[in-house]
């Protein structure tokens, strides 16, 4: 049985830290983006769906839950699946609210107090103020956009004074601070619209608590008491917790293993996890099939401590909660721009370096006929590729290529040592990346044989598979490279790369790639 600790890789355990008793939220965002424990190369996900138990057919019949929320998905209205708040609908409103009185007011200083609201709109946006919430108050708000104009209105100051003269200080000033109350006014138009929406009922998510317990049993009753959250409890699972059902919890419907059928059967758009009987291993792999990727995950934190990490803390009620933060290797933009940034910057390489591979493949010629090398290895999702390098070593026998090669290795030919040293065997992997095989920063994709063995042996390391490998990594940046190093280690670090991927995580693996190389500390 996985254990918590087992999926969730990272320098937490590089450290000595023991393994978490509680779902936490930074270790369950790390495990959503985890993939099912899966064989060396046949890495798809399966989901186990079981039958509805006949208890859980009858309760159901008896459940207090609206008849047109426990309707299948295809019998919803429009209205029903609409969205009930949008982030980019407050910004907008936000902006308009900005740039009323600069429009109407502005005088001279329109372009500098345009520049104003701008920045006051990022800055916003960079603590969150334009994340989905739960609880709309203004109030609740009204500090951080007063603050954040402040900061924009002191910045765009210091600049507008170093470059030019304003026509008219106290006016700019004026005008700023009138910008940030229309703000904080249309918002709170947009929230009291937002909030009366919801409470007609003709919009609103579609919540499943996943887990039977005293906060899922209080928060489902604040929920169908205040509609103004835009929530709409339709029930929970759990492996036992049947005396739940007594309470505003509703049926259950089924058990965790069901949970990815529940959600695609009655449309589930938020799941709210309050751990109950089930254990939280079980939890978290079932959190990680397909369906429930695509729902708005909150955690109940057990912990106070749990408010401290990686999350945007909520509240039902009183009860504190997180919405998680799904995996950004999985968002589309993310995957677009790192693959535009691959393609890019991989045709570049291989024009500037063209005389360095010329070079290179003449040396290689004359230590034998073949110049390319090519290996299979396992790449995303466990498919196969052949990896091209420069060979580095003389022909041998398969039964020798298997094994590990190590520093004084016989095999290594003297052009080749110093293609290793200097990493320019690595270099023909550019059309790898080119090709979409590889990438230019992910793990280090390894042969079949290796792959098989390291999945049996260390519980993570097929969690390296969820992205394409790489022309070079955290792990190999960090001095985990060759037969000597520890692959446990490797793949912690690989696993902590792509949970905690971003393109200026990317740009810093290059950066380190690059003093490695120029450093001769290759090997």
């Amino acid at each position: 049985m996985t254990t918590i600790g087992d999926a969730l890789p990272g320098p937490r355990d590089e450290l000595g830290a023991g393994r978490p008793e509680v779902i936490r939220a930074e270790d369950l965002e790390a495990a959503l983006a985890a993939p099912a424990r899966g064989g060396a190369i046949d890495l798809e996900r399966r989901t186990r769906i079981l039958e509805p138990h006949p208890a859980d057919v009858a309760a159901l019949r008896q459940s207090t839950t609206p008849a047109d929320l426990l309707a299948p998905a295809r019998s919803r209205s429009l209205a029903q699946r609409l969205t009930p708040t949008s982030t980019h609908a407050i910004l907008a409103v936000d902006l308009v609210a900005a740039v009323a009185p600069i429009v109407l007011l502005g005088g001279g200083d329109r372009g500098w107090l345009l520049l104003t609201a701008a920045l006051a709109a990022v800055l916003c946006a960079a603590v969150g103020l334009y994340r989905p919430q739960l609880q709309l108050f203004v109030l609740d708000d009204a500090p951080t956009i007063l603050l954040r104009w402040a900061a924009a209105l002191g910045a765009t100051s210091l600049v507008m004074l170093t470059l030019t003269t304003p026509a008219d200080p106290r006016r700019f000033a004026q005008v700023s601070a009138l910008g940030a109350l229309t703000v904080c006014l249309g918002r709170a138009s947009s929230y009291r619209l937002v909030r009366a929406v919801r409470a007609t009922r003709v919009v609103g998510h579609r919540a499943l608590f996943l887990g039977g317990s005293p906060e899922a049993a209080e928060m489902a009753t604040i929920l169908r008491e205040d509609h103004r959250y835009g929530l709409q409890p339709l029930g929970f699972i759990d492996d036992a917790g049947d005396e739940w059902q007594k309470t505003d919890l509703g049926s259950r419907l089924g058990k965790v293993d069901q949970l990815d059928e529940i959600i695609k059967t009655y449309d589930v758009e938020v799941l709210i996890v309050a751990p109950g009987a089930t254990p939280e291993a079980k939890i978290v792999e079932s959190l990680r099939s397909g369906h429930a990727s695509s729902c708005a995950i909150y955690l109940v934190p057990r912990l106070a401590g749990a408010l401290s990490a990686q999350g945007v803390v909520d509240h039902i009620g009183a009860i504190p909660v997180m919405r998680l933060r799904g995996p950004r290797y999985r968002a589309a933009l993310g995957c677009a721009v790192k693959r535009a940034f691959d393609v890019a910057a991989s045709a570049a390489a291989i024009l500037v370096f063209s005389p360095v591979l010329v070079a290179c493949a003449l040396a290689v010629r004359t230590t034998g006929p073949d110049i390319i090398f090519r290996q299979q290895r396992v790449g995303k999702d466990g498919h196969l590729f052949d990896v091209l390098k420069f060979r580095s070593m003389r022909p041998v026998s398969e039964a020798q290529l298997a094994a590990w090669s190590a520093i004084g290795d016989p095999r290594i030919t003297k052009v080749g040592k110093f293609l290793r040293k200097t990493s320019l065997d690595e270099l023909p992997q550019l059309w790898n990346v080119l090709r979409g095989d590889m990438t230019l920063v992910g793990p280090r994709p390894e042969r079949p044989s290796f792959v098989e063995q390291f999945t049996q042996e260390i519980p993570d390391y097929a969690h390296r598979h969820r992205v394409r490998g790489g022309l070079t990594g955290m792990a190999q940046v960090s001095g985990l490279r060759g037969g000597s190093t520890s692959i446990e280690r490797r793949a912690r670090f690989d696993n902590y790369y792509i949970e905690n991927w971003s393109f200026w995580l990317d740009i810093k693996v290059i950066l380190r790639t690059v003093r490695e190389v120029t450093g001769a500390r290759g090997g």
